[in-house]
């Protein structure tokens, strides 16, 4: 896993700008794009001095580095301005997704296991792949990923929908949460619909997966059918939960994540 400083990188007039380098400059939820694209290094140049950034591998072909900050500059260079992560994951290709998901994942990670857990002496990158390891210690760490299932529960013609407390623009969406340990991801379907939404579903079938980088999950994507039980939202993390029909739809996730695939597949299905 090579840290390289800033200064070390080359611009574009020292080697033909198709290939130069693209910077995956992030903070909070946002990133840094220049237009439709990531910004090269050329773009950055005035505020990556001091910076270390992290080899993250190629796309197309393209060096690809990573860097986070708490906050970006003040002040940015021309043409260049933040975007929320999630709208780039719902509006650019997926091959720019699925960079910027592994840059956050990768970044976030390192941002929180400088130390090591069990000495706690500052960590060093591995030599031999992605990890971090610790010179007094001898132990390892390596990026964690955070196993976690979503369903699409239909009840004849209408699917289940909920809203939980944190979304603040009324937005509805499926029913999700984290694996613990010792179950199988067909446990937690079970677990989370009994726990936050009181029913029982059949059925249960596996769809896909998606890696979502807020900060670290493996979304594991199911369908399944009601079987019984009395909708009743737990008022912890849904406040409200419901039935819906194709034609009283309330306001869905956004495109790019698994969530609208997942409702927009049911849609389609319904319409023919």
């Amino acid at each position: 896993m090579p840290f390289v400083p800033a200064e070390r990188l080359k611009f574009a007039e020292e080697f033909g700008r198709m290939s130069e380098p693209l910077v995956f400059f992030v903070a909070g939820k946002e990133v840094l794009m220049c237009g439709t694209e990531f910004p090269s290094v050329s773009h950055l140049r005035g505020i990556l001095a001091g910076r270390t950034l992290l080899e993250l591998g190629e796309m197309d072909g393209v060096p690809c580095f990573g860097v986070m900050a708490e906050a970006f500059p003040k002040e940015l260079p021309e043409g260049v301005r933040p975007m929320m992560c999630r709208d780039v994951f719902a509006s650019f290709p997926h091959d720019r997704s699925v960079a910027l998901c592994r840059a956050r994942i990768l970044l976030f990670w390192l941002e929180n296991h400088r130390f090591c857990g069990k000495c706690a002496s500052r960590t060093v990158p591995a030599k031999t792949d992605i990890g971090l390891a610790c010179p007094t210690c001898g132990a390892r760490f390596f990026p964690q990923i955070a196993p976690a299932v979503i369903v699409l529960v239909t009840c004849g013609d209408r699917i289940l929908l909920a809203h939980n407390r944190q979304f603040t623009n009324g937005m509805y969406g499926l029913a999700a949460g984290f694996v613990e340990a010792g179950e199988s991801a067909e446990d937690a379907v079970v677990r989370e619909l009994e726990e936050e939404v009181g029913i029982q579903v059949k059925a249960l079938t596996y769809v896909r997966s998606q890696s979502w980088p807020f900060p670290n999950s493996l979304m594991l994507g199911f369908r399944a059918e009601y079987a019984s039980g009395e909708l009743c939202p737990d008022g912890k993390e849904l406040d409200d939960a419901g039935w819906f029909s194709k034609e009283t739809l309330p306001m869905i996730p956004p495109p790019g994540s698994i969530a609208r695939s997942l409702i927009d597949e049911w849609l389609e299905n319904q319409a023919s």
